[in-house]
């Protein structure tokens, strides 16, 4: 306002720039969960990518193989304890599963009836998983920012007090 007050006559204050996208695929996401399953409720699981590098990983505080292999475990057992929810688990990307710290867990999920591990990222796009999940749990991910402004649901997966100490989602 000080430096700039007369350049910039109407701020607006706006929300997640790809909100448009969200809403658009909402109505082609409504036929894909119609076929998805029987489950009673969908829950979109967002994790953080795992480095394969050793060395880079022992560098990472928040995303490393410990945290991470720590937070599909508590998914599984969420799995165990909730039977009619279909987890999907939907990530950057999937590589965690060429990681040997993570071959007893990648089991658990394949042999896991109502636990998925999205690896088709152009049918399952982030849009699309957004609008058929009724319930997320996510490490901090810009898209579970997004889902909250959809107005759903979001458990935040705050192991190590990331993201609560930098924000403040009240």
């Amino acid at each position: 306002d000080k430096r700039f007050g007369k350049l910039i006559p109407h701020k607006h204050k706006i929300g997640p720039v790809r909100l448009d996208n969200h809403y658009n695929s909402i109505k082609i996401s409504e036929s894909i969960k119609g076929e998805k399953s029987n489950h009673k409720w969908t829950v979109l699981v967002l994790d953080m990518h795992s480095v394969p590098d050793w060395y880079e990983n022992g560098r990472n505080m928040v995303n490393n193989w410990r945290n991470n292999k720590s937070f599909y475990i508590d998914i599984l057992n969420l799995c165990c304890e909730y039977p009619d929810a279909e987890f999907m688990i939907k990530g950057k990307n999937h590589n965690f599963i060429d990681i040997e710290c993570f071959s007893e867990v990648f089991n658990s999920i394949n042999n896991t009836n109502n636990c998925t591990l999205i690896r088709n990222y152009e049918k399952w796009t982030p849009f699309t998983l957004a609008s058929i999940c009724d319930i997320a749990i996510a490490m901090h991910t810009s898209l579970a920012d997004e889902i909250l402004a959809l107005g759903k649901p979001v458990i935040l997966y705050d192991y190590h007090g990331f993201p609560s100490k930098v924000l403040d989602y009240g």
